[in-house]
């Protein structure tokens, strides 16, 4: 891809330029990679909302008046629907508090100014502080958190308090290995994310597969509570039903055993089978029809939605390996081939594979 190639070549001038440079020098074209923490957050809201949406059906503890929107405000911008939720707001808040933290730790390798990065650890402190408030009240999955929060919280609030540089990135390298389980933790929550959406997906197709049952139990009794036509031209539009039955249901999923062709007519006495007949079975064929049309895209659905899921999970994986590569940078920004050159090309690969997770959550 073209765009790569150049962002791979901005990555040689900029590392280069680093190598050479002074530390402390302010770097434009490195902190231009904090995008790439936005991105991912964005990705990841964009999922939380999808999510969100589907567990207010699947579960009923988590539907909310959607008139009023969140009862809260909104202030790290996660949406009216994930604010409104616990258990979504929670995954918000910890998302939040590892971009912001990230960003600290980027803008100091980047020489940014102190007061930049402070900006980011008070951010990244506000989220950790709602997430302790909320976990006691979410799923019980966000227990694990407790055990990682209080140490965090220290180092960040330690750090806002460093009367130096080299004081603030000595606290912000004591939290990194917490932030890092932070970021473990999301991805084993990427997991319970597909769960629900499986549910969620199963639970259409239950309901698509029964209505699709009632209108062949209505096409069929047309058939079955009736005696055999007697009109040939009658006859001849029940084999092009019969025939278009076939083609109907020629997949393996849904499976119907029973077929048009093998209903029995009723024993004489019934009246006939007619043009009455042939047109209500038709219509119930064509809701049959157009019901399976719902069922094969509820499938293509969740396809989507698994994939952009698994997407998802991979771009954790990638912000895993930038948020090692900006601590190494951090305590040697200037080695080649390491720290902030490997840095850099961290954050373009987080930056892709964010971007590739909204993608898919966008295709129709």
């Amino acid at each position: 891809m073209e765009m790569t190639r150049v962002l791979y070549r901005a990555v040689a001038i900029v590392a280069s330029a680093l190598i050479t440079a002074c530390a402390g020098v302010p770097n434009a074209q490195l902190s231009a990679y904090a995008t790439a923490f936005d991105e991912v957050k964005s990705a990841g809201l964009a999922v939380y909302e999808e999510s969100a949406r589907k567990a207010t059906v699947v579960q009923a503890n988590y539907a909310f008046p959607l008139t009023l929107g969140a009862p809260i405000l909104d202030r790290q911008g996660c949406g009216a629907l994930i604010v409104a939720i616990g258990d979504y707001r929670a995954r918000c808040e910890l998302l939040s508090a590892i971009q912001s933290y990230n960003q600290a730790l980027l803008d100091l390798a980047a020489g940014l100014a102190t007061e930049d990065a402070l900006k980011k650890i008070d951010g990244a402190t506000s989220s950790l502080n709602a997430l302790a408030g909320l976990i006691p009240t979410v799923n019980a999955a966000f227990g694990s958190l407790v055990a990682i929060l209080g140490p965090a919280k220290a180092a960040l609030e330690a750090a806002l308090k460093a009367q130096d540089r080299q004081r603030l990135a000595q606290q912000l390298l004591v939290a990194a290995p917490l932030m890092q389980q932070a970021i473990d933790f999301l991805r084993e929550d990427a997991s319970r994310l597909y769960q629900l959406e499986y549910l969620y997906a199963n639970s259409r197709l239950v309901k698509i597969e029964g209505q699709i049952s009632q209108n062949l139990t209505s096409a069929f009794k047309e058939i079955t509570t009736h005696s055999p036509p007697k009109d040939p031209n009658v006859a001849g539009e029940l084999v092009l039903q019969q025939t278009r039955f076939e083609q109907i249901f020629s997949s393996p999923e849904p499976a119907f055993n029973q077929r048009l062709k093998d209903a029995a007519f009723s024993p004489s006495g019934a009246s006939p089978f007619d043009a009455a007949n042939v047109q209500r079975l038709g219509r119930q064929l064509q809701a049959a029809s157009s019901a399976l049309d719902g069922f094969r895209a509820e499938g293509l659905a969740f396809r989507r939605s698994a994939q952009a899921i698994g997407q998802f999970d991979l771009a954790l994986l990638a912000w895993s390996k930038a948020h090692a590569d900006l601590v190494s940078a951090l305590n040697q920004p200037f080695i080649a081939g390491g720290g902030t050159e490997q840095a850099i090309v961290s954050l373009i690969r987080l930056r892709d594979q964010a971007k590739l997770t909204k993608q898919l959550l966008r295709q129709p």
